[in-house]
């Protein structure tokens, strides 16, 4: 997140990185920025890293999970979502939309508006910058990744809408990926754990069990092992 603080208002924002068992640099990098730093001896995965966050999360607050490889063109964007969320009560989480296919299939073109634009997702929620409601973390309990890589966002959108939430983009502005699925700027050891652990054949099998309520929207929050 190299653009985070001069395209957010940092007084709008908790910064915490959760170091996922890494062998590089990490540790220096957030002792220079000042970033806070939460430390898994293993890598447990992208959803029970973002489950040692969820219990810091107080009433009127949100949760906001962003990938470390994002890049936002315009500054404001932070404050737009929160806008949003405070707008619409029904919205249970709030995504900029990637360039590529939720930007141009999904979103449009962007239009001037005095407004931002909020479009619904449907059943169609890919995002690496989601901003959720902390009722919808109540009802959610914990992001679930049963060995799933890069299908946590979409699963959490499947149960938000299960629990009655929308889920809509904001498609006022633009976010790059730039890791999009490049394996080779990927650290030796993550891309075996991703290697291992994804399961890109079933995903559609859990999303069509969530749907039909074959499993519980809910559930519990489960500890990760720091050190």
């Amino acid at each position: 997140m190299s653009n985070l603080a001069v395209t957010a208002d940092p007084a709008l924002y908790r910064h915490i990185v959760v170091d996922n068992g890494s062998t590089d640099d990490t540790r220096r990098v957030c002792a220079r920025f000042g970033v806070e730093r939460a430390h898994n001896l293993d890598n447990v995965g992208i959803a029970q890293a973002l489950n040692q966050c969820v219990p810091m999360l107080e009433p009127g607050q949100c949760f906001m999970k962003l990938d470390d490889d994002l890049i936002f063109f315009d500054a404001g964007w932070m404050r737009a979502m929160l806008r949003v969320l405070a707008g619409e009560p029904s919205v249970g989480g709030v995504a900029v939309p990637r360039l590529g296919r939720e930007a141009d299939q999904l979103c449009g073109p962007v239009v001037a508006s005095t407004g931002p634009w909020v479009v619904d997702s449907g059943e169609s929620w890919w995002t690496n910058a989601a901003l959720y409601r902390y009722e919808a973390m109540r009802d959610l309990g914990s992001f679930y990744q049963p060995g799933l890589y890069g299908y946590e966002d979409v699963l959490t959108g499947v149960r938000l809408r299960a629990l009655g939430w929308r889920t809509v983009y904001l498609a006022s502005y633009r976010v790059r990926h730039e890791g999009e699925w490049e394996d080779s700027r990927e650290d030796r050891q993550y891309r075996e754990w991703k290697l291992t652990n994804r399961t890109r054949t079933n995903v559609k099998t859990l999303v069509s069990k969530f749907q039909s309520g074959a499993r519980a929207a809910h559930i519990p929050l489960e500890a990760a092992r720091v050190d």
